[in-house]
């Protein structure tokens, strides 16, 4: 049984394909901007079998495989614009998202998620900072949180 911190050396081939597709909008209902959006994900890796030698020559055989991955998703963005009375511009933001994913050889769609969002964007006359935390749960039971920041400017 190799020792963790062993030496593997060895070359091997894949090809990978990635694709991926996504139609959004913006509808205004007076102050109320939604903005819905509808996204495709294909991705498609194939790697043929190769063999590593570790420090002291001896081979290990790593088996060649192929997986596919596909995700179609839909949801919405939530903003309502306020001037506040400094004159900067701030925008509150609510979204939600769901789908349903596949992956394996097979590519068999079966398992569901969701996501729920929440952020704002703050903006004076030659800046522009946004901020957001995103949760989402997969069925497979995959639970993600992701915080996102910007800042822009005109320098």
């Amino acid at each position: 049984m190799p020792l963790l911190g062993t030496m593997f050396t060895g070359t091997f081939t894949t090809a990978r394909v990635i694709g991926k597709a996504k139609l959004e909008g913006e509808w205004m209902l007076n102050q109320l901007v939604i903005r819905p959006d509808a996204s495709l994900f294909l991705s498609s890796e194939t790697a043929a079998g190769y063999t590593v030698r570790d420090a002291m020559g001896n081979p290990v055989a790593i088996a060649g495989f192929t997986t596919k991955t596909l995700d179609l998703s839909g949801g919405a963005r939530i903003e309502r614009p306020v001037t506040l009375q400094s004159g900067l511009e701030f925008i509150p933001q609510v979204g939600f998202r769901l789908g349903i994913s596949g992956s394996g050889a097979n590519l068999a769609l079966g398992d569901p998620h969701g996501s729920a969002l929440i952020g704002f964007e703050l903006a004076g006359d030659h800046w522009r900072f946004a901020t957001s935390v995103e949760a989402a749960l997969w069925a497979s039971s995959l639970k993600t949180a992701t915080w996102k920041g910007s800042f822009s400017g005109r320098f």
